[in-house]
């Protein structure tokens, strides 16, 4: 599954298991962070193994 290697990234690479948080907004707001980080993450790895030419369909 492709949403499995996300989760993993998050729990383990980021440390984002557990939401402390006690609002919407403010959970809303981690999340849209821990995202962003994810898509660098994704992007620089890809970088790494050769993707020079980086297209949206391969991220």
């Amino acid at each position: 599954m492709p949403c499995e290697r996300v989760y993993a990234v998050t729990k383990g690479v980021f440390k984002a298991g557990k939401m402390m948080v006690t609002t919407v907004k403010r959970v809303n707001l981690k999340m849209m962070v821990t995202v962003f980080c994810f898509n660098l993450h994704q992007m620089r790895t890809l970088k790494r193994k050769g993707g020079d030419g980086l297209r949206a369909e391969a991220i």
